[in-house]
């Protein structure tokens, strides 16, 4: 941002991550968490006001930084999600027997194993699922800090057997193979997150989404519409959610034309794409606008003193 300025190169900053937030401040292994995130919310409020433009993914979040004393004039621009009208060479079945998760009723989780996306509700949820039924599956896509916790905790709670890891995936390949259907379901219980291109992507691959009603994810699912809400932090209502609608898989199919048609009208990559080349073009105008204007002034200066 220095540098830029010291250039005269018009800035652009977007605002992805709650570093603010207590979850995130507890995975990064810092203490006194109030204290660091009235820290964070500082250097984050100088950073994006020192830029020429600043872009929030969601209104929720635009609100949220206004309220911490951000500058006024965000703009509200989706980092975008992907997909591919390409069919994938497997068929479900096929993919599913790839990675030996059929028969199962599965619940899917993609993304960074993480203490701030807070895994542990799936895992405590799958617990009080499989006293009752032993059909269901945990898939966990992705690898993190968070990893060696969770596999010790579905030891201890003799989950293992029920639990599949998956690894790190590629996201080309994620997207071109279309790993989502390996869930009936996509969930994810994190509190902190700006939007949720997980979400997004579970939503154009058409699989129904499971979140809290946190943050960015207020913005992206209407309850019972476009996918479904549980509480943030209670194992109880994820089981009672999932168990419902495994047993009423209406419920879960009439989410997911609605849900895929929210996200390819809001947040295809072509719509973003061209709200941010929108963006730049005018930043570069303004930069150029406001150069000529300056160097008018001094001419008018100039001439004044002569």
């Amino acid at each position: 941002m220095i540098i830029a300025k010291w250039l005269k190169i018009p800035t652009i900053t977007t605002f992805n991550t709650y570093f603010s937030h207590p979850d995130w401040v507890k995975a990064v292994g810092w203490f006194l968490p109030g204290w660091m995130g009235n820290l964070m919310w500082f250097w984050d409020r100088i950073f994006c006001n020192l830029a020429d433009q600043a872009i929030a993914p969601t209104q929720i979040v635009r609100d949220d930084l206004l309220a911490h004393g951000f500058r006024k004039d965000i703009h509200v621009i989706s980092y975008g999600a992907a997909y591919t009208n390409t069919p994938p060479t497997e068929t479900t079945a096929q993919l599913r027997e790839r990675f030996d998760v059929v028969g199962t009723k599965n619940i899917l989780f993609i993304g960074r194993l993480s203490f701030e996306k807070n895994i542990d509700q799936l895992i405590d949820a799958l617990a009080l699922l499989v006293q009752k039924d032993p059909s269901y599956r945990l898939i966990l896509v992705g690898e993190g800090p968070y990893e060696q916790h969770l596999r010790e905790k579905l030891k201890q709670l003799n989950l293992l057997s029920y639990t599949t890891f998956l690894g790190p995936q590629d996201h080309q390949t994620i997207v071109e193979q279309n790993l989502y259907r390996l869930g009936d379901v996509f969930v994810t219980c994190s509190k902190a997150e700006t939007l949720g291109i997980t979400v997004l992507e579970s939503m154009l691959q058409k699989v129904p989404v499971i979140c809290v009603p946190e943050k960015g994810y207020r913005d992206l699912v209407e309850d019972h519409k476009t996918g479904f809400f549980v509480e943030a932090g209670s194992a109880t209502s994820l089981s009672e959610t999932l168990q419902h609608l495994f047993t009423h898989p209406k419920d879960l199919q009439k989410v997911i034309q609605p849900a895929y048609e929210y996200a390819l009208k809001t947040h295809s990559t072509e719509q973003v794409v061209e709200q941010f080349k929108t963006l730049y073009t005018a930043t570069l105008a303004n930069k150029e606008n406001s150069a000529q204007l300056k160097g008018r002034q001094k001419e008018v200066n100039h001439t004044g003193t002569d």
